[in-house]
C-alpha cells in the first residue's frame, strides 16, 4: 500500500520540556461516518509510547534508535474503529536530561502519530487522516508521581504510580474539555528538529507470550498474613483459580511473596488485584535473589489492573504489600514475555547432557537478548554493544533461520559512525564510548553477515562506512605500523573484563585485531582491493623494520617473543 506523506507534527505536554522523567497523555476524538476497509496508525515517540484506540491497547514501541534516524511503527487498527465517535490516545514517556553512563535515552520529549483510514480502494486517497497537532489535547499524566529515584546510573527511573488517578482518559466517551492543547515541537522530518528523519520499522514486531511463575521461593508474612501463595503458578492456569490473599492491615506489616519464573525473562508483569479499601503494592526484581525495588503502586479501592510502563528483565519477582485496611486478593499474576520472533532453525542433541545444556543456554540467552536490537544486558541498560551483537550473531547463524536482527544491529552501529570514521562501542544513540577493538569487531560482523547471506544491497549500503573506518585505523598507526596509544583519553581499550590484560599504548590484542581487519574482508569489490594493497604495503614495512614492540607485563620491557609474523599467523587463524 502506498502510504501518504506525513501530516502529523511532533507534540508534547506544554511546559515539561526541561524536566526529567515525564509521562504525558495525548488524545484526539474524531467521527467516522463513511464505510471503511483499512486503517493504519504510524507512530513514534522519544522514548516510548503505548497506543490506544477507543480504550483498547493497540501497540507499544518504538524500536530504540538514534535521534537522527527515528524509528516509527505502523499498526493495523481497522478492527478497533467503528462508525460514529472514535478516539485515538497515546501515553508516552521521556527520560529527560539526566546523565546515563552509556549516553542513551537522550533528547527531548516528543510523540508523533497519524491515523489514515481507507475505503475499498486503499491505493487511492484516504477517507480520513487524523494527525497529531496543536488540535490534540495533551497533559502531563497525573498517574505517575514525580521526584522518584533512579535504580542506577545506567538506566531510567523507578515507577511510582497512583492507580486511583486513572480516569478513563484513553476511552472515546471521556471529556477532555479541561485539558490544555498539545505543544508542537516540530513538523515531521523537519531538518532542524531533533528528529529530522522518520524511518519505518525494518524488523518484525516482538513476539509476546504470557508466562506464569513456576514456583514460590518464599512467602513471608512479616506481621501480616498470606493465603495460597502457590495459586498463581504456571501449573494452575485454569479460569477461576483461587486468588492469593495478602493482608497488611496490622501497622508495620509487610507480607511478601517471591516468585521464580524458572529462567531470565524480559517483558511486562501484569497483575490484577482487588483491594476493597486500597493499599500499597510493590514489585521487586532480580536476576538473582538480590532483588531491587522498581515499581510502587498506590492502589485504588476495587479492581486494580497493574503493569509497569517500562520493560523489566528478571528471573525472580517479589510482590509485597503494605497499608491494606482489609486483605487484598491477587487474582492474576503473569508476565508478557517479549523477544524477537525467531523461528526454529538448527538443532543439536548428543549423548552428553552437558553439551545439550550448553547449546540450550546459548540459544535461550540469545533469544532473550534479541529485542528490537541485540542487547548485552536487558536488565541493566538494554544498549546495543557492538562486540556482543557480533557474538550473538554467530549463535543466530547456527540456531535460527532469521538474520534480519543481525542486519539491523550492524546498520544501526553504522548510522552513528563518528566523523573521524570510528564507530562507537555502544548504541543505538550516538555517544562518546570509543572501544578500538569493537571497531574491528564491527567489520568482522559485517564480513560474517555477508558470508552467511550474500546480501549485496547490505554491503553496498555499508561500503562508505567501511572505507571511513579503514582510514581511521590507518591514522592510529605509529612509526612501526602498530595501533598505538590505545589508552588515550576518551578511548576504552576493553578486550575483555580481566584486569590482567595489558591495555597501555601498543596493546597486543588490538594490533591483532588491526591486522585481522586488514586481511579479514573478502575481496568484495575492486575498491577494497585497492585499499588492501595499501595495508599489504604497511604489513611488509612492519615485518622488515620491526621484530616486536609489545611490552611484557612480567618483565617490564620489550619482549621479542611476540613477532609480527606471529600476529599475522594469529590473524590468519582467526580469519579461517
Amino acid at each position: 500500500m502506498n502510504r501518504p506523506s506525513w501530516e502529523a507534527e511532533w507534540i508534547w505536554a506544554e511546559g515539561t520540556g526541561n524536566e526529567n522523567n515525564v509521562y504525558v497523555e495525548a488524545r484526539q476524538s474524531f467521527e467516522l461516518t463513511i464505510p471503511f476497509t483499512k486503517a493504519f496508525v504510524r507512530i513514534s515517540a522519544n522514548q516510548s509510547y503505548k497506543l490506544y484506540i477507543n480504550g483498547i491497547e493497540a501497540g507499544r514501541g518504538p524500536a530504540p534508535s538514534d535521534l537522527l534516524w527515528m524509528s516509527f511503527d505502523t499498526h493495523d487498527v481497522a478492527a478497533l474503529l467503528r462508525n460514529g465517535r472514535n478516539c485515538i490516545a497515546v501515553a508516552a514517556h521521556n527520560f529527560g536530561k539526566d546523565r546515563i553512563v552509556t549516553e542513551q535515552l537522550q533528547g527531548p520529549g516528543g510523540l508523533i502519530c497519524q491515523l489514515d483510514v481507507y475505503g475499498a480502494d486503499d491505493q487511492g486517497a484516504g477517507l480520513l487522516t487524523v494527525a497529531s497537532s496543536s488540535e490534540w489535547k495533551c497533559r502531563r499524566s497525573p498517574r505517575w508521581k514525580t521526584g522518584v529515584s533512579r535504580l542506577h546510573m545506567w538506566g531510567g527511573y523507578r515507577e511510582l504510580m497512583d492507580v486511583s488517578r486513572e480516569d478513563g482518559w484513553e476511552c472515546d466517551d471521556y471529556d477532555d474539555s479541561s485539558w490544555p492543547p498539545a505543544e508542537v515541537i516540530a513538523a515531521a522530518e523537519q531538518e532542524d528538529s531533533p528528529w529530522p528523519r522518520l524511518v519505518a520499522r525494518d524488523i518484525p514486531y516482538l513476539q509476546e507470550d504470557l508466562v506464569s511463575p513456576v514456583r514460590v521461593v518464599s512467602a513471608e508474612s512479616l506481621l501480616g498474613f498470606i493465603q495460597a501463595p502457590e495459586a498463581q503458578l504456571a501449573a494452575d492456569t485454569a479460569e477461576g483459580r483461587e486468588p492469593v490473599v495478602m493482608d497488611a492491615s496490622i501497622p508495620g506489616s509487610f507480607p511478601q511473596i517471591t516468585y521464580d519464573f524458572g529462567a531470565e525473562i524480559v517483558g511486562y508483569p501484569e497483575l490484577e488485584v482487588i483491594a476493597e479499601e486500597g493499599g500499597v503494592l510493590q514489585l521487586f526484581y532480580g536476576e538473582s535473589l538480590e532483588l531491587d525495588l522498581r515499581d510502587t503502586y498506590l492502589l485504588r479501592k476495587g479492581v486494580n489492573k497493574i503493569t509497569p510502563f517500562g520493560r523489566r528483565a528478571f528471573r525472580y519477582l517479589k510482590v509485597g504489600v503494605m497499608a491494606t485496611p482489609v486483605p487484598l486478593r491477587m487474582c492474576d499474576l503473569r508476565v508478557r514475555f517479549v523477544h524477537y520472533p525467531y523461528k526454529d532453525g538448527g538443532h543439536f542433541h548428543s549423548s552428553d547432557d552437558k553439551l545439550n545444556r550448553i547449546w540450550e543456554v546459548g540459544r535461550y540467552t540469545t533469544m532473550v537478548n534479541s529485542q528490537n536490537h541485540f542487547e548485552d544486558c536487558p536488565y541493566r541498560e538494554g544498549a546495543l554493544w557492538v562486540a556482543d551483537s557480533v557474538v550473538m550473531a554467530k549463535v543466530v547463524y547456527q540456531t535460527f533461520n532469521d538474520p534480519r536482527l543481525v542486519r539491523k544491529s550492524l546498520l544501526q552501529a553504522a548510522k552513528i559512525q563518528n566523523a573521524d570514521g570510528s564507530i562507537p562501542g555502544t548504541g543505538p544513540q550516538r555517544n562518546a564510548y570509543l572501544l578500538p577493538d569493537f571497531c574491528a569487531h564491527w567489520l568482522f560482523g559485517v564480513a560474517e553477515y555477508y558470508d552467511y547471506t550474500k546480501d549485496r544491497a547490505f554491503l553496498e549500503e555499508l561500503w562508505p562506512h567501511i572505507v571511513k573506518l579503514a582510514a581511521w585505523f590507518t591514522e592510529q598507526e605509529d612509526d612501526a605500523g602498530l595501533f598505538a596509544n590505545a589508552d588515550r583519553d576518551g578511548m576504552w581499550c576493553f578486550i575483555d573484563w580481566s584486569d590482567e590484560i595489558h591495555r597501555e599504548d601498543r596493546v597486543t590484542a588490538v594490533s591483532c585485531f588491526y591486522i585481522n581487519f586488514c586481511i579479514r574482508p573478502p575481496r568484495w569489490r575492486m575498491s577494497w582491493i585497492r585499499i588492501m594493497s595499501t595495508f599489504e604495503d604497511r604489513f611488509r614495512f612492519m615485518r622488515q623494520h620491526q621484530s616486536g614492540h609489545h611490552w611484557s607485563i612480567a618483565a617490564g620491557n620489550e619482549d621479542n617473543n611476540i613477532q609480527l609474523e606471529k600476529l599475522h599467523s594469529c590473524s590468519m587463524m582467526k580469519k579461517g
